[in-house]
């Protein structure tokens, strides 16, 4: 019978904990992750991660919009309610839409507020000041080929 020695340094990454870099007591794996620590330095982490981070809700505004689209080309999204920062701009729209929709480049899309095209820098806020003055959410937003004018 063969047997082969095996060297503690080779396991002690497998059998001590991560956060306090002693040996595992009462070890406890995170599904999630597969990662194993001591149940007391887990619970004692999460216990001040929590105290830490307390408010998960976004501070900068928020838009709400809607994703319409505006052509027999395309397909419409299968969520075209959203909800985002208002300082996202339109080209992250336009990337957000191309990706949805698996098209090869989001610079074929036009996106129209009231039938204009919107410039691809303009911030949603920028838009809802513009376009959107005195209507109620969501901004209503249109999305098409890019036409060319030659």
């Amino acid at each position: 019978m063969l047997t082969r020695k095996i060297k503690l340094w080779d396991i002690n990454a497998h059998i001590t904990c991560r956060l306090c870099g002693g040996y595992l007591i009462d070890a406890t794996t995170v599904t999630e992750c597969l990662h194993t620590f001591c149940r007391s330095c887990l619970v004692k982490y999460l216990e001040e991660k929590q105290e830490e981070d307390g408010d998960y809700h976004r501070s900068d505004e928020q838009v709400s919009i809607c994703l319409e689209c505006n052509s027999s080309k395309l397909r419409g999204l299968k969520r075209k309610w959203i909800r985002c920062s208002a300082q996202a701009t339109v080209l992250h729209l336009k990337k957000f839409i191309a990706k949805k929709l698996n098209l090869s480049s989001f610079n074929e899309l036009d996106i129209l507020c009231n039938e204009e095209i919107l410039g691809k820098d303009h911030t949603l806020k920028f838009v809802v000041v513009t376009r959107w003055r005195f209507k109620k959410a969501p901004l209503l937003l249109h999305y098409r080929p890019k036409m060319d004018l030659l």
